[in-house]
């Protein structure tokens, strides 16, 4: 039980450290490259998602 719990310690402290890493790395990205971490806002990523739902409802 106890191991249990160090190595769910350890592994909250990897993710910890891997979010800080890239909101460091998304800091640092230019303006014009916000497509490369989330392209949410990006039209062909728009419709790609509206074509893979629609194909999902067939």
């Amino acid at each position: 039980m106890i191991d249990d719990r160090k190595k769910l310690e350890k592994m909250k402290d990897k993710l910890r450290k891997r979010r800080e890493k890239y909101k460091n790395l998304e800091s640092e990205l230019p303006e014009n490259e916000h497509r490369i971490l989330g392209p949410r806002n990006d039209i062909e990523y728009q419709k790609m998602k509206r074509d893979i739902k629609g194909a999902g409802d067939d």
